[in-house]
């Protein structure tokens, strides 16, 4: 009994020890269980209860090569489901005649983009683009400050300064430097403590201003006739010219990944999807189209004809052959079936591994792990670990760097979101262009400076340097004051009714008067309205 015990724990030490396998996180697309191969789909076909698949040396060429790679025998005694039949024989793979000579960029791209960045952003995220959002922020603003609500003392709800190209480009601009230095409260970015204390930030603007672009951010309101009706209407149109724009600047090649992708939103929302396996567990799923090396070229559910898919099955899903999942194999033992065209296997690693592939023959092939070794995998799992890692390398690099802030409206985090990969694009065409060992976060440091204007050696001294314009008093010297605390009044403020509010039958209070007239106003329009009347 010792002998037997000891060599089983020594039997249990080599397998631990083992090379680890670079198949663990293939599981991801699997956490929807409500998926189901076979439904609504014209690609892939299953034999179901109502058909069965026969097949002869007439009707398949390829009948008379039988293969089949286990170490076990694949013809046991278990029943056969013949209203399901699988075959163990290879057939002869289409090929689609992918064209080669188109893949690479396909933007205009000067060289003194090296030094501005901004020139190829300007290229995916447009000026036309920007255009949207400035009209939609001033009808947004506009609305919000006509509301029939209640306003409290010093709301900045009352009155909405319009915006401009140029700074809704400086808000992009804070809202991507957000994303690289975290701040707990949006406010302490523009603030003065020296803990938090970040002098880039107020130089670009106020943070009641940034504030009140965050809650105007949308780009519904830019058309009055939106063809659209339901959710997508408040994306429409900017969410399809981005991802037109993707797919126009980049032609890829033909291994092409598509996996999904989970935003974070705990918000209330009809969609929101839950998947334990994600960090973010609740949130809005993406499904991402990206080259193996990680452009992303669609954001939606993408199918289309003539191409062909590998992927991992999960062991209980409706359709798969049982002659595959039930199969009891050991450490390195690969066994598949084909329907048509589709073929599907198991191979058993530390767990075993079912996958669906349309472009593979399956077989073992030698494959290089990530230490350089080699070791025996199948040519299915081989081409899904090198052709995978595009959606996983893209949101990885988007989540070091994530602009989205805690919002309760859902669109405005895929706007952000949709900015992020524009950002990530940007600096893969830029890396190829010019083939520059740059890092992402230097390109965003960079693309930074250029929406706000700043010279690349811009450093923190340079920004102290930099005054301000002061705004000239009028000739007349009518200009606004605080008004005058009386004696014994407790208060550091003391407010009156502003005259030109009371014109309009709206009694509000300020602090300020003009120091000639010594007439109570509010500072801005109220100020330049009572003078322009009275003089």
């Amino acid at each position: 009994m010792a002998n037997n015990s000891k060599k089983a724990i020594e039997e249990f030490l080599d397998e631990s020890f083992e090379d680890e396998s670079d198949i663990s996180n293939m599981y991801d697309s699997d956490a929807d269980p409500e998926y189901r191969p076979g439904e609504n789909n014209t690609n892939i076909n299953f034999a179901g209860p109502s058909q069965s698949l026969q097949l002869t040396s007439a009707d398949d060429p390829s009948a008379d090569e039988s293969f089949s790679e286990s170490s076990s025998d694949s013809s046991d005694d278990e029943p056969v489901d013949n209203s399901n039949l699988r075959v163990n024989n290879y057939l002869d793979i289409p090929d689609f005649g992918f064209n080669s000579d188109s893949i690479g960029i396909k933007l205009e791209i000067n060289e003194s983009a090296h030094n501005n960045p901004i020139e190829i952003f300007k290229q995916i995220w447009t000026d036309e683009i920007t255009e949207i959002f400035v009209s939609s922020i001033d009808k947004y603003g506009e609305n919000m400050s006509l509301q029939c609500r209640p306003h409290n003392k010093g709301s900045r709800s009352t009155h909405f300064k319009p915006t401009t190209s140029e700074e809704v480009q400086h808000f992009l601009a804070v809202c991507l430097l957000g994303g690289s230095i975290k701040f707990s409260v949006v406010r302490d970015m523009f603030s003065n403590n020296p803990l938090y204390y970040h002098p880039i930030a107020g130089h670009i603007m106020s943070g009641r201003r940034f504030e009140k672009l965050c809650r105007c951010f949308s780009v519904e309101y830019a058309n009055d006739t939106n063809p659209l009706v339901g959710p997508m209407k408040k994306l429409y149109p900017v969410f399809d010219m981005l991802i037109q724009n993707f797919q126009k600047s980049y032609f890829p090649d033909e291994n092409l990944s598509m996996d999904e992708s989970l935003l974070l939103h705990r918000g209330r929302l009809v969609w929101r999807q839950h998947i334990k396996g994600k960090k973010a567990k609740y949130g809005i799923k993406f499904y991402e189209l990206c080259t193996h090396d990680g452009y992303v070229l669609n954001v939606d559910m993408y199918k289309e004809k003539k191409t062909h898919t590998t992927g991992t099955l999960r062991s209980n899903r409706r359709g798969n052959p049982k002659e595959v999942t039930t199969k009891k194999l050991k450490r390195g033992d690969h066994i598949w079936r084909r329907n048509k065209n589709v073929y599907v296997s198991k191979w058993k690693d530390k767990r075993d591994v079912l996958c669906l592939t349309t472009k593979n023959h399956p077989k073992i092939i030698p494959s290089k792990n990530k230490y350089g070794i080699l070791k025996n995998k199948p040519a299915e799992i081989v081409d899904y670990n090198n052709c995978m890692s595009g959606i996983d390398r893209s949101d990885q690099m988007v989540s070091y760097y994530s602009s989205p802030r805690k919002s309760a409206r859902w669109y405005k985090k895929v706007l952000y979101h949709m900015l992020d990969i524009t950002t990530w694009n940007s600096y893969f065409i830029y890396k190829k262009h010019f083939n520059t060992n740059l890092s992402f976060k230097q390109f965003r440091d960079q693309l930074i400076k250029n929406l706000i204007g700043l010279p690349m050696q811009t450093t923190a001294t340079d920004l102290f340097k930099i005054k301000k314009t002061k705004i000239q008093a009028p000739e007349n010297n009518h200009y606004a004051e605080k008004i005058p605390i009386p004696q014994n009044y407790k208060r550091l403020t003391y407010f009156k009714n502003c005259i030109q509010c009371y014109k309009t039958k709206i009694r509000k209070q300020t602090s300020f008067q003009c120091k000639v007239c010594g007439k109570p106003l509010c500072p801005g329009r109220c100020f330049e309205e009572w003078h322009n009347y009275n003089q």
